[in-house]
């Protein structure tokens, strides 16, 4: 069994430990130490990376996996095994994680105390942190929530870590997602939190910064929160204050009230798309109005309009007065063309079908109209086109 440092020493970032096995794993090494800082891939949580340091040799440490106890160690290089080696974990990653890890036990703690509900899903990874909870929660719960996170913070509890003996763990009221009753590690956030969890946590509140949840939705009958904390939450800030200092000086409105010029910038490009649509309608109608009434199948070809309601209602138009098969191909790209195909006497998905076999095409629909996307020149097309026969 593998000791495991990080579980009272989550500040450490260097050990020596002997190495006890060293196996070939796919492209890599699986090491097992004696001892390790490195924390595994468990309960959610992302593992440790870093480096072993092996005869003036450094060996890096991609991935870290526990299996009954034993804490293996996947690396780039092989090391001899009884030999001596020296880890060091990345701090940065270890102290996000911190701060990512507990900022949840404090959410969790307060939507247990203030809402009843459970924790039943955690995830935190390199980008994402989420928390799944067994009930709803309002809009107004959870800026509540957030805000009672912030003062936990502010005001820096401290935050211990202890394995209880078997009956007094039996009288206290905790968190877990587990039944356990030997063994278990309890992380304490005094006043806020008693929750069962194998991963290490700052050693008061006032490390994890900032907390803040960036968006919510329900989830399997409760609730998903996102959350940023410490170093990720003032990354997003930055990223969010850039951006909104950037959208001011184009909009030349003041950061705090942008949302009535994007408003009427957003109703002004509605207008601009109805004005479009109805000078492409026109377009079309008269396009249409050139076209022999008597030509059964008809194609057109449209390089500059791209209005989806102006160019199906053209194909409907074309359609109404022919049993044949009325086309529309339009807004091409380098390699493609997107198409409506209309027919009030004939199957469009024959049409379809027989495009298939000269063509790459994905589309499909109704007897009445098929549309989709074709791999192919406009010449091309029309050849195709013109020697229909069904």
């Amino acid at each position: 069994m593998t000791v495991k440092l990080y579980d009272t020493n989550p500040y450490e970032t260097k050990f020596t430990a002997q190495v006890i096995s060293c196996e070939p794993a796919a492209d890599r090494y699986a090491v097992v130490l004696d001892r390790t800082l490195f924390f595994p891939e468990e309960g959610g949580q992302t593992p440790d990376h870093g480096v072993l340091t092996y005869r003036n040799e450094t060996i890096i440490v991609a991935d870290v996996q526990i299996r009954s106890d034993e804490i293996i160690h996947y690396c780039d290089k092989p090391v001899d095994a009884r030999s001596e080696v020296t880890g060091e974990i990345d701090w940065a990653r270890r102290f996000d994680n911190m701060q990512q890890h507990t900022g949840e036990h404090i959410v969790s703690g307060l939507v247990h105390t203030l809402c009843g509900y459970n924790n039943v899903g955690f995830h935190l990874s390199e980008k994402t942190v989420t928390m799944d909870y067994d009930g709803e929660l309002s809009a107004e719960q959870i800026e509540r929530i957030e805000t009672l996170a912030n003062q936990a913070i502010w005001e820096d509890h401290t935050v211990t870590v202890r394995y209880p003996e078997s009956a007094e763990l039996a009288a206290l009221d905790y968190r877990s997602k587990l039944d356990l009753t030997q063994g278990v590690r309890l992380v304490n956030i005094d006043g806020i939190d008693l929750c069962a969890c194998c991963a290490p946590h700052v050693s008061g509140t006032a490390q994890v910064g900032l907390l803040k949840i960036i968006d919510y939705r329900r989830y399997k009958g409760g609730m998903r929160l996102w959350v940023k904390c410490g170093g990720r939450a003032l990354a997003d800030y930055r990223t969010l204050h850039e951006q909104a200092l950037a959208v001011s000086g184009e909009l030349s409105s003041p950061r705090e009230s942008l949302a009535d010029p994007l408003r009427a910038l957003k109703e002004e490009l509605e207008s601009r798309k109805q004005a479009i649509g109805s000078l492409s309608a026109s377009l079309l109608t008269a396009r249409i109005r050139e076209i022999p009434a008597d030509q059964m199948n008809v194609v057109l070809f449209e390089n500059d309009i791209d209005n989806d309601k102006a160019l199906r209602d053209a194909a409907n138009e074309l359609a109404a007065s022919r049993r044949g098969f009325c086309a529309v191909f339009f807004a091409p790209d380098d390699t493609s063309w997107r198409y409506i195909c209309a027919s009030t006497g004939s199957d469009c998905r024959t049409w379809n079908e027989e495009l298939k076999k000269a063509f790459p095409v994905r589309g499909g629909g109704q007897a009445g109209m098929v549309r989709g996307s074709v791999t192919a020149g406009e010449d091309e097309l029309r050849a195709w086109f013109e020697k229909l026969s069904i």
